[in-house]
């Protein structure tokens, strides 16, 4: 497949480095990247975070490297020299000589995220209109909404000859080398996209991994086309702290961010009556999004316990045949 990124902290290390200060300004990106850290790159930052600036410079205070390794038990020595790697590619911290120093953005908006005072991170709701009750929308119809919603995505993968979506979710899919041109002239298919040999292991991703592996791709996409994504990533992190069931007002969103929510909309992923209402609800599929990715990664094909359902076959008149099943027992 396109995407080589086996986790969350990958992809972002590969990102420019503007566009990973432009995340790190804002809290929801900082506290959602922390909690996806292993435990020790964890426990290591908070040690850092908790130690005043430098009188001198107002900096984060650089910490010897053979401090820090004196933090660590002798038998961990060598999965700190991994976390020590990590954190430079993801610009946390920086070498300094023979010291490590914190990122100060960073530090920062972590520092807000998790003492407080940074809370409200999505209501970019005005006092003309505050929620009412009339605004919560009942859990069971956003989960079938966004199941419904993928399952539109994936069936257009199988079969592009049924399914309706729109250019951007095409090229994405193309992109990630899940679709390709459809060569075989013999074929009584009109559609030019057939699904490849990679779209086929897609399928047998667990969910989330499968919305994951497409929204990084999506944004690969966005990237090619010279936009700045920043603002798109950072709205992700920030989904990830939305309360299920609760809308959020979208009305002085940016024309490049309302393209984004609703391309997120047309995934499943965001649920908005019409666009002229400029409030929209984020399903489980965009909550979870963020949430403790390096559990599974992209290539995992294993189903979680909550997604177990009874595989279907599909029998089209050419004599093809699709077999909808999980690798789970």
């Amino acid at each position: 497949m396109s995407s080589q990124f086996a986790n969350l902290q990958d992809y972002i290390a590969s990102l420019p480095a503007n566009v990973i200060q432009n995340i790190y300004g804002h809290p929801a990106s900082c506290l959602a990247i922390f909690r996806d850290l292993p435990v020790l790159a964890r426990t290591i930052i908070m040690r850092f975070i908790c130690l005043p600036n430098s009188e001198t410079t107002g900096q984060p205070q650089p910490i010897s490297q053979g401090v820090v390794s004196s933090w660590i038990n002798p038998s961990h020595q060598n999965t700190y020299q991994v976390i020590s790697r990590m954190l430079v590619k993801l610009s946390i911290w920086n070498e300094i000589g023979t010291d490590w120093q914190l990122d100060a953005t960073f530090r920062n908006n972590l520092t807000g995220a998790i003492f407080g005072g940074t809370t409200n991170w999505l209501d970019e709701t005005d006092s003309s209109t505050v929620p009412t009750e009339r605004n919560i929308k009942k859990i069971d119809e956003l989960n079938l909404y966004s199941s419904n919603r993928w399952d539109c995505v994936l069936q257009y993968l199988v079969n592009p000859d049924r399914g309706q979506i729109t250019r951007d979710t095409i090229d994405v899919f193309v992109h990630a080398k899940l679709l390709k041109r459809n060569e075989d002239t013999s074929s009584s298919s009109t559609d030019p996209y057939t699904i490849t040999g990679a779209g086929f292991q897609f399928l047998l991703m667990n969910r989330r991994s499968q919305v994951w592996f497409f929204i990084i791709n999506s944004l690969e996409t966005r990237q090619l086309r010279g936009e700045d994504i920043s603002e798109n990533l950072i709205f992700l992190f920030q989904l990830s702290f939305a309360t299920f069931g609760k809308d959020y007002s979208c009305e002085k969103f940016s024309v490049a961010k309302e393209n984004f929510l609703q391309h997120l909309r047309e995934l499943g992923l965001i649920w908005q009556k019409t666009r002229k209402i400029k409030r929209y609800f984020p399903t489980k599929l965009a909550i979870e999004l963020a949430s403790g990715l390096s559990a599974s990664s992209f290539t995992d094909c294993q189903l979680g316990n909550d997604e177990i359902q009874s595989g279907f076959l599909i029998v089209e008149t050419n004599y093809r045949v699709y077999a909808y099943t999980s690798s789970f027992k």
